[in-house]
Parts: C-alpha cells; structure tokens; sequence
C-alpha cells in the first residue's frame, strides 16, 4: 500500500495520509483514538462492506484494505476515506467520541483544502519550493483567521 503521510495543521494525533489523491486515516488510529479494540473496528467495517455490497451498494469509495507489520507479523487495517470514517463513526457514541468526530471533520476539510493547493501548484518546482509556497499560504489563513479573532475581541469591548 503506497500512502504519504503529510502534516496536518490542526491536530498531529489524527494520522491522516493520502492515498492515491485522497485524505484517509487507518482504522488503527481510529480505533485508538475513539477507545475501541482494533479487531473489533475491523470486523465493523467488514460486517458493512458485506452488508452493503449485499444491497448492490458501493462500497470502493469508503475503504482501502491494506495490511501493517507488527512485531513480525502481518496483520489487516483499513483506510478510512473521509465518507468511510463517517460512516463508521456515526455509530460511536459519548462525548469523547464527539470530540474526535469534529477534530477528524475539521482535519480532513484541512487536508482536502491543502491537498486542492498542491494540485493548483506547478508541478516542476522542487519539493522544497512547493513546501515553502503551501507553509506561505496556511501562515496567511492562519493570519487571517487570527485577524478575525482580534476584530471579534475587539466588538466584544466595545
């Protein structure tokens, strides 16, 4: 499975990568972070691809079977695509599990914006040109971002 993990400007527990063009997360961060048993994840999600697929439904877009090496030895995870993390996630409850829903939603709309940029970006500049030119961009909407919370504390005195 060939996925480049990139850095994502809001919350580095998360784990999102790419995986062919697209934002995804592995459904041994997802069971981590929502305090779940990583077999118990994976059955999850393959109990639905069964029952999906049973309904004619796809099921392609959601995830991407893939395999990691622990301890010598080879076990089954699964990519999450944003649609896959929601779909499985809907049915974790209790206010932690909300939580990390809205950082996950937040990051992968993070993600996906900065993914967008690099696409826009000439593809013949060097790696290193390519990282100052996105820093460059998420130092500004971070700057603008900044500038709101100022101008909102500055109504609130008022």
């Amino acid at each position: 499975m060939q996925t480049s993990t990139l850095i994502i400007p809001v919350d580095n527990d998360l784990h999102l990568q790419t995986e062919n063009g697209q934002v995804v997360v592995s459904s041994r961060y997802v069971a981590e972070r929502f305090g779940k048993e990583h077999n118990k994840v994976v059955r999850a999600i393959e109990n639905k691809i069964e029952s999906l697929t049973r309904q004619n439904c796809r099921v392609k877009n959601l995830f991407i079977e893939g395999k990691y090496n622990h301890n010598g030895n080879e076990y089954k995870e699964y990519l999450l695509t944003r649609d896959g993390f929601t779909f499985i996630v809907m049915g974790f409850t209790g206010a932690e599990a909300d939580i990390w829903k809205l950082k996950y939603i937040e990051a992968f709309n993070k993600m996906e914006q900065i993914l967008k940029e690099q696409q826009s970006l000439p593809q013949d500049l060097s790696p290193q040109l390519q990282f100052m030119i996105n820093m460059e961009l998420e130092q500004k909407k971070m700057q603008q971002q900044l500038n709101q919370v100022n101008h909102h504390a500055l109504e609130a005195k008022a």
